[in-house]
């Protein structure tokens, strides 16, 4: 069920930051959702990776669904993996939602999971542009966009990286913060 600072979340990446990442703690047994809310003409693209160390990819499920028709095959599904990425057209307008599951009806292993996670929007897929007349440039445009869409991969990535350092550095210092007192 999405909280409402879930749909703040969303919110905020959809209209100020685009370009971010989010972290979030999955509890065993759980799933989190975040919800994008997406015209038609557009692209959704994300991407998701497991940061806590240590635990099995088994209980691991990631989902993007259109939430107006939960009848139809979801957009993206990944089940059992530490790391992925996605991107689909928006053919009709729509609300999305992306969630995380950690269990969810099966049985787990009571360890809490920290996600690393990307859910945005990207512009109008409909250029206007004939794609018979201006093919090169289509391909052009095509090849900057993936090139846009890795560079926003690699940013989030090193978000991740980021918080998983700090953690560490964390537990670096209390174990030396023992080791001076011993």
């Amino acid at each position: 069920m999405l909280s409402k600072i879930h749909l703040l979340l969303a919110a905020l990446n959809l209209f100020l930051f685009k370009g971010f990442s989010f972290i979030v703690d999955v509890g065993s047994g759980e799933w989190e959702c975040f919800m994008l809310p997406a015209p038609a003409h557009s692209t959704i693209a994300g991407n998701f990776e497991l940061l806590t160390e240590g635990v099995k990819l088994d209980p691991i499920s990631i989902i993007v669904r259109d939430v107006r028709d939960l009848k139809s095959l979801p957009k993206f599904e990944s089940s059992n993996e530490g790391e992925g990425t996605f991107e689909f057209d928006v053919i009709d307008d729509g609300d999305f939602e992306m969630c995380i599951g950690n269990g969810g009806d099966v049985a787990t292993d009571g360890m809490m999971r920290t996600f690393g996670f990307a859910f945005r929007l990207e512009g109008i897929v409909d250029d206007g542009l004939e794609r018979t007349d201006h093919s090169k440039i289509n391909e052009m445009l095509d090849a900057g966009g993936e090139f846009v869409e890795d560079l926003y991969n690699m940013v989030d990535h090193q978000s991740y990286m980021r918080q998983r350092e700090g953690i560490h550095r964390i537990t670096i210092e209390s174990t030396n913060t023992r080791v001076v007192m011993w």
